[in-house]
């Protein structure tokens, strides 16, 4: 009895399997001969394919990183004058905030303050505007970013010692700067920047030379 119900259970699956099998030849020979087959069996078809095609481009398109709303800079260094030809050493501190203005672009304020010794003694301040190009780089940690600025400054030119009253001179100055950093998470960035630094309209009696090169380094807090 056991065996004859046997047989009869693996008869019905057998004859199951047949069945799906001339289901599915009838439909590929409504295919083959240009025939519409049930919508049923259309949607079975396409629905799978749209699916795999949309996996497929998703997959294929380029990953976009996280834009900033804006950035907060901090940078501190040495700037090198010259003075009637001679190399004329400052501390310095940069700070700087800008707004995402479209794509990579930003665009802020920045404050200067120079000191004539360590640490930053009688600092002179200075600031003005600037444009930076700081582009978010997908799957990179390394973040460079270059800017133009124009502001007025205040430079000490003398030392303290000996000197009654600390010397300066106003000049206008126009900057370019490249910076080079490592993001440490999503929000913070360790730099180092390079800064040159174009002076215009300082009195010429001072013995300002025409430009300055400053070495920095700091941190960008880039604002979600």
């Amino acid at each position: 009895m056991g065996v004859c119900f046997s047989r009869c259970i693996g008869g019905a699956s057998t004859l199951a399997r047949v069945l799906q099998t001339v289901r599915s030849m009838r439909h590929l020979s409504l295919l083959t001969c240009g025939l519409r087959p049930p919508s049923h069996v259309r949607l079975r078809v396409v629905l799978p394919g749209v699916a795999l095609l949309s996996v497929a481009l998703l997959s294929l398109a380029p990953s976009r990183a996280a834009a900033d709303l804006g950035t907060i800079e901090l940078h501190t260094g040495v700037l090198r004058l010259e003075r009637s030809g001679d190399a004329v050493y400052r501390p310095v501190v940069r700070g700087a905030f800008g707004l995402l203005v479209a794509g990579p672009l930003h665009m802020g304020a920045y404050v200067q303050l120079t000191g004539y010794g360590l640490p930053l003694r009688t600092p002179q301040p200075g600031g003005g505007l600037y444009l930076s190009v700081r582009p978010r780089l997908p799957l990179l940690r390394v973040r460079p970013s270059v800017d133009a600025s124009f502001g007025r400054l205040r430079l000490p030119l003398e030392s303290l010692a000996g000197q009654p009253r600390p010397e300066s001179v106003r000049t206008f100055a126009l900057s370019v700067a490249g910076n080079l950093g490592v993001a440490v998470t999503e929000a913070l960035t360790l730099e180092v920047r390079v800064e040159y630094a174009h002076y215009l309209g300082a009195d010429t009696a001072s013995g300002l030379g025409s430009g300055s090169i400053a070495a920095l380094a700091g941190m960008t807090i880039h604002i979600p």
